[in-house]
């Protein structure tokens, strides 16, 4: 697989090196769930040189330990239910399983990966700039999450996403636009292009890597804000360290999202996505404070 051609050097992992891959995923109420995309991730083909642990952040603290194989999985117990990105700080922070690592996965437990997954990543090239890697995902209902957004937003565009998110009817009028406006986007694009691989803005949550030179200059995972908005958090700090974001479609994910939040009110999603928002704006594109 060839990553975009963004920077002057490449970094190869080669056959012959041995490549340490890290897998941070979290557990909430859902240990079906969990286990089994343990049993699917370790079953998947890889070379015998890459390495392949996973730390498991427990925030509701009931995960049978006993179900764990503990030679390649680590299980880390959350003081309270710290969310979906700031549980795989904790656990990143708890534990030494993705100190050395050279790539760092963040998934969701409802997403499937392709059989050749690994033997993809193994002999692909990234720029020495790399920060971020997006593969393919293919939602259940066959929409691409990737490229999550092609292009950095206006802060007025996320001002409008932060007031549209006090209504729940605004909201829906807001998803039925957006869910016409990617289908006609996909039909004025030819698939050929779509599926090339390039520097995109970010990457979609539910499943994205993070190289060692995407922590050695700072990068972090966690946030002050519960759920949603963790890609424009990633984008932002890989924009202001000049890594690059690199979508790489040969590296194939499938994923039902089974949302672990689906048992949560909409007015509760909302909260949560407001309180992302006025973080982001906040954080990185600031100029007047969002304040209510």
């Amino acid at each position: 697989m060839i990553a975009p051609d963004v920077g002057s050097q490449t970094e190869r992992f080669i056959e012959s090196q041995r490549m340490k891959i890290t897998f941070l995923v979290t557990h909430y109420r859902n240990q079906t769930e969990v286990l089994r995309f343990l049993t699917h991730l370790f079953g998947l083909s890889r070379s015998p040189d890459v390495d392949l642990k996973v730390a498991i952040a427990d925030n509701s603290g009931d995960l049978n330990a006993s179900c764990i194989d503990t030679s390649n999985v680590v299980l880390i117990r959350c003081p309270k239910n710290l969310g979906y990105i700031n549980g795989c700080q904790f656990a990143l922070d708890s534990s030494d399983v993705g100190k050395d690592a050279d790539l760092v996965f963040i998934s969701n437990t409802d997403v499937e990966l392709e059989p050749d997954f690994f033997d993809q990543l193994t002999t692909a090239d990234m720029t020495d700039r790399t920060g971020v890697i997006a593969p393919r995902i293919i939602r259940s209902d066959r929409h691409e999450q990737n490229p999550h957004s092609e292009s950095r937003p206006s802060r007025i565009r996320l001002l409008c996403f932060y007031y549209i998110y006090f209504s729940s009817l605004a909201l829906r009028l807001l998803e039925l636009t957006e869910k016409f406006r990617a289908h006609f986007r996909k039909k004025s694009v030819p698939v050929e292009q779509r599926l090339e691989p390039r520097p995109i803005y970010a990457a979609h949550g539910s499943l994205f890597g993070l190289t060692r030179r995407f922590f050695s200059e700072g990068g972090r995972l966690g946030f002050p804000a519960f759920l949603y908005g963790e890609e424009f958090h990633i984008a932002e700090q890989a924009r202001q360290m000049k890594l690059d974001v690199a979508f790489c479609p040969q590296l194939i994910a499938h994923h039902s999202a089974k949302a672990v939040t689906s048992g949560q009110s909409s007015r509760q999603k909302r909260l949560w996505k407001r309180e992302s928002l006025r973080f982001l704006l906040n954080a990185y594109f600031h100029r007047d404070a969002v304040s209510c």
